[in-house]
């Protein structure tokens, strides 16, 4: 059996989701222990599990009125958009 490999990003890299909505923008942290490594080889995470650890649901979203969910790398220098996500999109993934 093949033994899984932590990820980790660089000490000076963290990832975010960002909820951009029409009053307001969140900002959450993804926890290291949910990254992933996609089939292109990049590293990434499941949006629906950040969301849930932050108790954020679909209808949160609705009452926030999100227009956009962003998945984000974050140096001390730069922010690099990674994926930029329809609302509908995270909505379906909350919803299974």
């Amino acid at each position: 059996m093949k033994e899984e490999s932590k990820i980790t990003l660089h000490p000076l890299k963290s990832l975010m989701i960002v909820l951009i909505g029409t009053e307001k923008v969140i900002t959450l942290t993804v926890d290291e222990n949910d990254l992933v490594m996609n089939a292109d080889g990049e590293i990434d995470c499941p949006m629906e599990t950040t969301l849930r650890k932050n108790k954020i649901t679909a209808e949160t979203m609705n009452q926030w009125g999100i227009e956009s969910v962003r998945l984000v790398e974050m140096t001390s220098e730069k922010e690099k958009v990674l994926y930029d996500f329809e609302p509908e999109v995270v909505l379906d993934l909350l919803q299974i």
